[in-house]
């Protein structure tokens, strides 16, 4: 038996990128909800937006929202980075008031950000 060590790790420099959408966006109206899967290789998100527009093109009242995503996005890289990498699964829940048939037919941009860039991607109508 002959025990040599180990070669050096070879080490990769990556460039900061702007947050990536993986797949599709998905939206539901009950719960009224948006999943997503992404990936932030700067291991931090600065913020994530949402503009639901109605099926035929309006606006809602309260149709942009931002909830506050520095702190959970922080907390999650922190508890779990190496062993995801950069990569998350997003599920926002959002509050509606009245009736929830206006929101057939509609779609959510969500669009994210981190300190290289943003990325924007949007839902198929809601069912």
């Amino acid at each position: 038996m002959v025990l040599q060590p180990a070669p050096a790790p070879v080490k990769i420099p990556v460039s900061a990128a702007q947050p990536q959408i993986v797949g599709s966006v998905g939206f539901t109206i009950s719960p009224f909800s948006v999943t997503l899967t992404g990936a932030s290789n700067t291991l931090e998100l600065q913020s994530a937006t949402f503009v639901f527009t109605g099926a035929d093109g309006t606006t809602f009242t309260g149709s942009t929202q931002a909830p506050p995503i520095i702190t959970p996005a922080s907390d999650y890289f922190m508890k779990n980075s190496p062993a995801v990498g950069g990569s998350f699964m997003l599920t926002q829940q959002f509050s509606f008031s009245g009736d929830t048939s206006a929101l057939q037919g509609a779609t959510v941009t969500v669009t994210l950000q981190n300190t290289a860039g943003s990325a924007s991607a949007t839902s198929p109508a809601a069912q």
